[in-house]
């Protein structure tokens, strides 16, 4: 058995696909750091999450989310204003506590 060199890798640890590495660097580059791009990540999957979450779960009881750009259009409206309108289900109301979150100032 061969001894490995400290701080190399162990040998069955599969590697990055150099083309993920390469984009993660600059995307790093781009905003600015590691914690800034993670930062950006976690608001974009909100933001996305609640949009589908408003589109899945209030298209049958809210005849205003009938379409997924409406849901997005929500979540634009209320991110930025106030809501154009209510939300009916446990889960949209979730979907507005999370933009009440992510609103800026």
């Amino acid at each position: 058995m061969q001894k490995e060199k400290p701080g190399s890798a162990p040998k069955d640890v599969p590697k990055r696909s150099p083309f993920i590495t390469r984009l993660w660097r600059k995307a790093e580059v781009a905003v600015g750091g590691t914690a800034i791009l993670v930062a950006v990540l976690t608001v974009l999957t909100l933001l996305l999450g609640s949009g589908l979450t408003v589109f899945l779960f209030e298209r049958h009881v809210n005849a205003n989310a009938s379409s997924l750009g409406a849901s997005f259009g929500w979540v634009a409206l209320t991110l930025l204003f106030d809501p154009p309108w209510d939300v009916v289900t446990i889960p949209g109301k979730y979907a507005y506590y999370t933009m009440l979150l992510l609103q800026p100032g």
